[in-house]
């Protein structure tokens, strides 16, 4: 059905490698190849692991690529990186402290400053604040380099580019917001993982393939408390993170309420209460703005 609606067809090896394993590459691709010839398109292989045009076992065109990285776990600033992660995440569910801010300047000396004052992790806007990737990357190289940890919000779990961009550009924690359900759950999850339980692309630096992103959900909207079990109970799901804001208009508290009024409403202490009860039997971190302390 793909191979019918376009003029030819380009298969990376390498993703396919990571989806199907190297005892099913070369009977995976023949079927795709056959697939796509019998219907008189062009296929194309793109050798970027340098498994089956190296075997001779390819009669269709071939694109060759550089030759694969050394494997990422030789890479120490990798291994560190990840450890990194670890312990910040084993901190938070032992509940030490860990001071972070939302950052809405798209300024790397400012992020460093940030950590620099004492500040365990960084929030890089990228919903909401003109953030682009050059920048981004910068800042989370400006974070790491003094020892932070770097977070960012996409757009939604629709947003499968801004997180594909997150994990290449090293992001520790990808924030997604507005999960409502299930269905939209597994999709989020599936941007942020690798195959073969997700469909994030391989990349050919090792980089990405190896650093380690931890995923957060955001909850803010009334539907979402009809499924916070089904939702955040996915084993790739470290942590599930409170809206306040878009969660009292979702649940039409504007309209009764003045914004200081909403946020305290008694409707948003339950459902504060409904969403760490759910979200802590599920084995993940809740967490939510703090405000003056």
């Amino acid at each position: 059905g793909i191979a019918a609606a376009v003029d030819f067809v380009m298969c990376s090896e390498a993703s396919w490698l990571a989806a199907v394993g190297s005892a099913k590459l070369n009977a995976a691709l023949a079927d795709a190849r056959a697939a796509v010839t019998k219907l008189g398109k062009p296929f194309v292989l793109l050798a970027d692991a340098g498994v089956v045009a190296s075997k001779g076992q390819s009669d269709q065109t071939t694109i060759s690529a550089a030759p694969a990285p050394p494997p990422p776990k030789s890479d120490p600033a990798i291994a560190a990186y990840n450890a990194k992660l670890t312990d910040f995440i084993e901190k938070q569910r032992a509940g030490a402290p860990q001071l972070g801010i939302f950052m809405f300047s798209a300024s790397p000396a400012a992020a460093a400053a940030t950590v620099d004052m004492g500040h365990d992790w960084v929030l890089l806007e990228w919903q909401h604040a003109p953030l682009d990737l050059p920048t981004m990357t910068a800042m989370v190289a400006a974070i790491h380099q003094r020892g932070g940890i770097a977070m960012t919000r996409v757009g939604g779990y629709h947003d499968a580019i801004g997180i594909y961009q997150a994990a290449e550009a090293g992001i520790d924690v990808c924030l997604i917001p507005y999960i409502n359900d299930p269905t939209e759950a597994a999709l989020g999850v599936k941007h942020a993982v690798l195959p073969p339980g997700g469909d994030r692309p391989a990349s050919s630096g090792s980089f990405s393939q190896a650093k380690k992103m931890s995923i957060m959900f955001q909850y803010e909207t009334s539907e979402c408390i009809d499924n916070l079990t089904g939702n955040s109970d996915r084993p790739e799901l470290d942590f599930c993170f409170v809206g306040p804001g878009d969660l009292a208009m979702s649940c039409g508290l504007h309209t009764r309420d003045a914004v200081l009024g909403m946020m305290k409403a008694k409707e948003m202490q339950w459902m504060y209460h409904e969403i760490v009860d759910k979200v802590t039997k599920c084995g993940k971190i809740p967490g939510g703005f703090t405000r003056g302390g």
